[in-house]
């Protein structure tokens, strides 16, 4: 090998360790800003799309799929293609003090904040709770009366992202899951768009 190809190969080494990981993922489990509802089928296979309402569709698969994850669910408008990408995980056994689902969160946001920075993040037990005890940690989140959650929200749309959401949610005492969503750029305008579509209610 020359000198010449040994310093490129070198130089080309570093910069793939330079470069985070989590950079290379710049759309969401490989779903892009604006794909149609028919580029999306097209790439994924029909019997992946598990249910339908509106604009809401359901995949069990994804274009970059992680194994956290269950199914994906996405909003696309027929104007403006697809506008939000929301992925649930598998169900994760844990203890009544919430343990394993809270490190499953923290992986899940570490690696998010690698790739987008430091988000905030809302950890807190409703003022009044019954459910103020170590123990009663799931029973607190299944009530609804604790949070877990990670908010990003970018000023200048990152990768065409402009909010990322990471939730723990609660399904019993010994049982939860983590949900992640993004919204691209023309989210909000679609969202108050489909609410001025509904008719008042007198």
């Amino acid at each position: 090998m020359s000198a010449r190809r040994l310093r490129v190969l070198v130089f080309l080494l570093v910069l793939m360790f330079a470069i985070p990981w989590g950079s290379c993922w710049a759309a969401p489990f490989g779903f892009e800003n604006g794909m149609t509802k028919e580029q999306i089928i097209k790439l994924l296979g029909s019997e992946s799309l598990v249910k339908v309402e509106g604009d809401t569709y359901q995949f069990r698969k994804a274009p970059q799929p992680n194994d956290r994850f269950e199914f994906y669910i996405l909003t696309i408008s027929p104007e403006r293609g697809l506008l939000k990408v929301a992925a649930v995980s598998k169900d994760i056994e844990t203890s009544v003090y919430g343990e394993e689902l809270r490190q499953e969160f923290e992986e899940i946001k570490g690696g998010l904040t690698k790739t987008y920075g430091e988000g905030d993040t809302f950890d807190f037990l409703k003022a009044g709770s019954i459910w103020d005890e170590d123990k009663q940690w799931m029973m607190a989140l299944l009530s609804r009366e604790r949070e877990l959650a990670s908010a990003w929200q970018f000023s200048i749309p990152t990768d065409h992202v402009t909010v990322l959401f990471l939730e723990a949610r609660a399904l019993s005492p010994e049982r939860g899951y983590i949900s992640i969503s993004y919204e691209f750029e023309g989210f909000e305008q679609y969202v108050k768009a489909e609410k001025g579509k509904k008719p008042a209610v007198f």
